[in-house]
């Protein structure tokens, strides 16, 4: 069985605002990160519609990707 689930892919200068860096919660609560220094963030709140690129679903091993066509528009 393979897993199924999805991916947002976000434009993180249209969430500057709203994100923090998950590493420096490791290091606030003084904890160790496994991942060292990684790219992900937190969002704080609730994600803008323009700032989401596209959605990638997975079902059965298959891959799909849904683009936001007024991504570009928005920026």
């Amino acid at each position: 069985m393979k897993p199924d689930g999805a991916v947002l892919m976000i434009d993180r200068d249209a969430l500057a605002a709203q994100t923090y860096n998950i590493n420096r919660m490791f290091k606030e609560h003084g904890q160790y990160n496994p991942f060292g220094h990684q790219k992900e963030v937190a969002v704080k709140g609730q994600i803008p519609s323009n700032a989401v690129r596209a959605v990638i679903f997975f079902n059965d091993g298959e891959k799909r990707t849904q683009r936001n066509p007024f991504y570009n528009q928005c920026i």
